[in-house]
């Protein structure tokens, strides 16, 4: 701005075209600024947050993997226990289920003249 004196007064001329381009573009050079150091907080609260999750998906995986293989050998020694099962109630042929339900009337009975 310039500053014209003229007696004891002090006026101010108006901008010209040129400063007051100057101006609007420092002022949206200040915003562009203010614009970046907010978008820079962004990427890194992003980037923070991508790094957790990395991690916890990291964590998740190998209790998953432990969880599959814990799986698996419960699925084994099922398969495994059921045969056995299979092959006891063949080789004794109805024997084992008739001695199975006399043995649950029993409990039942037991238990009722327990109350």
């Amino acid at each position: 701005m310039i500053k014209k004196e003229t007696g004891t007064a002090v006026r101010r001329s108006s901008p010209t075209s040129s400063e007051a381009d100057i101006l609007v573009e420092k002022q949206m050079q200040r915003d562009n600024n203010t614009q970046i150091g907010v978008l820079a907080q962004n990427i890194y609260s992003i980037k923070k947050l991508s790094k957790n999750i990395t991690s916890t998906l990291k964590d998740e995986e190998s209790l998953m993997n432990d969880l599959e293989d814990g799986f698996g050998k419960s699925d084994t020694m099922m398969s495994k226990t059921m045969g056995k099962l299979d092959q006891l109630m063949n080789s004794s042929g109805g024997n084992v289920l008739c001695l199975t339900i006399a043995f649950t009337v029993f409990v039942l009975v037991l238990l009722w003249k327990m109350t």
